[in-house]
């Protein structure tokens, strides 16, 4: 896989091997390189199937957030020195991810030019002090897939499990990331609604805004009694649903004094 940004391009290698060794087993993964780990598993473990899949996504899960951190931390370093031009005028401080692959931490480079209010301190988005960066895969499966079909304690257990990484996410973070988000969608539909009404020529309130006035002053003209019956006895499809209709709470409105008013939505 390759990515191209400013005519730089990264190799992504994966290489995975289970070998017959004379090794003493170990009880977890060892690092032994940035993104390399292993582990020495009994004969027992490496020909059980369930074992042999879960000390392999464990492993896996270790080199990938290590590769991971120091991919990005290295992104990091080299735009701070192509920002600052050296390190010496850079600060460096933790970033904190919580992804799909599970909660890494990487020292971030943070570039401070002098007379370039233009060029942003960092190639990451800024963040709060103890905020953690949320990836697009880590709402997919903690929203999504997550909180809107199970509790919060449920959803942060599965969630951990899933990354083969033991209470990383609490459940308390989860409940505020899930509420956070939520506002955020309330906040841009409503927006997003306030902005569509304008651009169609209506109020906020929904009434076209150059008769908003004369249309608050309007009176309703309703049909009269007497058609409203002989209409509900000919729609009628059973005699009890004659009663039904005529006790609608909705004005039945005369056609004829309406105001009509055509518009559409553009996608």
């Amino acid at each position: 896989m390759l990515e191209e940004r400013n005519g730089q391009q990264y190799k992504v290698k994966v290489r995975v091997e289970i070998e017959a060794c004379a090794d003493t087993t170990t009880d977890g993964p060892i690092k032994k390189g940035v993104g390399a780990f292993e582990r020495v598993i009994s004969a027992e473990q490496a020909h059980s199937i369930d074992e042999c899949e879960q000390i392999l996504l464990q492993t896996n899960h270790e080199a990938v957030r290590d590769a991971l951190a120091c991919h990005l931390s290295a992104v990091s370093r080299q735009y701070a020195l192509e920002v600052a031009g050296s390190l010496e005028q850079c600060q460096v401080k933790p970033y904190r991810v919580d992804g799909e692959v599970g909660r890494i931490t990487f020292d971030c480079y943070w570039a401070e030019p002098a007379n370039r209010p233009d060029l942003t301190l960092s190639p990451f988005p800024a963040l709060h002090a103890q905020e953690w960066y949320r990836t697009a895969g880590f709402k997919e499966i903690a929203l999504a897939y997550g909180t809107t079909e199970e509790s919060y304690r449920q959803a942060a257990a599965l969630i951990n499990r899933v990354r083969h990484q033991p209470d990383a996410t609490p459940s308390r973070t989860l409940r505020e990331n899930t509420e956070a988000e939520g506002r955020q969608v309330m906040a841009y539909l409503e927006q997003r609604a306030t902005n569509i009404l304008q651009e169609h020529g209506f109020t906020a309130q929904g009434a076209p805004a150059e008769a908003a006035d004369d249309r608050v002053q309007q009176t309703l003209v309703t049909l009269s009694p007497e058609r409203v019956e002989r209409a509900v006895q000919a729609c009628a499809p059973e005699p009890e649903w004659a009663t039904e209709m005529a006790r609608n709470p909705v004005p039945y409105e005369d056609p004829t004094c309406s105001t009509h008013v055509s518009w559409t939505t553009s996608g």
